[in-house]
């Protein structure tokens, strides 16, 4: 198996855990929430501006700058998953259980040493968009289509 199909293989396995129909794996929550930050703005250009908890992990504010968002921070208890309204984008970082994801979302996770998933470090994105599993894939791996050679590849997004 080479480290693509091993990577779809966890993206399988970690959707079904899940209970979403796709995943897509990122290098961390940071970039998961920022890959589906730019995805809801090409949607929905109309949306600037965003609210979170203000007592989040500081990359989230970042990331959704970064993608050009407005932060607005409430003040608003959570445990184990928010949303980041008005998008259909959720932070679950800290939680990982079997059926967790949220219908109709772009569900971000963490895995890293400290977490129930413990790796080094990485994220990943539950969704039942099949338009979103496919744009972000691509996302992901600088706009290739890693179903084709690099050299049949024709680059159409900004990964």
């Amino acid at each position: 198996m080479n480290p693509f199909e091993r990577v779809h293989e966890f993206e399988r396995q970690v959707a079904e855990y899940a209970g979403a129909q796709y995943a897509t794996a990122t290098d961390c929550c940071s970039h998961a929430i920022f890959i589906s930050a730019k995805y809801c703005q090409e949607k929905n250009p109309e949306i600037k501006k965003v609210k979170i908890p203000r007592n989040t992990y500081v990359s989230v504010p970042m990331q959704l700058k970064h993608a050009g968002y407005e932060v607005d921070f409430v003040d608003q208890e959570w445990s184990g998953l928010y949303q980041i309204e008005p998008l259909n984008i959720i932070d679950g970082a800290p939680r990982f259980q079997k059926n967790m994801y949220v219908p109709g979302t772009l569900h971000c996770l963490s895995f890293q040493f400290k977490k129930i998933l413990s790796t080094v470090k990485g994220g990943m994105i539950l969704t039942d968009d099949v338009e979103f599993y496919n744009w972000s894939q691509r996302a992901v791996h600088d706009g290739r289509d890693m179903t084709v050679p690099y050299e049949q590849d024709t680059i159409t997004m900004l990964g």
